[in-house]
């Protein structure tokens, strides 16, 4: 496999360094996305059981936590 990041010093500021993805990069990621949602579609017909189990309160930031 080829790089899948490329490295760029900033002109303006010596201590920056940008990264960003080579097309090698992008088709990478974009394979490994369609595994990731693959195996979350797998997942969620045992994920559902345990969540619904679960007594969750929304937090003050917007997320759920385990009240109890």
């Amino acid at each position: 496999m080829g790089r899948l990041v490329r490295r760029t010093g900033d002109p303006e500021d010596a201590r920056v360094v940008r990264i960003s993805l080579t097309p090698a990069g992008r088709r990478a990621l974009e394979h490994l996305s369609l595994l990731h949602v693959e195996e979350l579609s797998r997942l969620t017909a045992h994920l559902q059981p345990l969540l619904r189990g679960l007594d969750l309160e929304q937090d003050d930031r917007g997320g759920s936590r385990v009240v109890g």
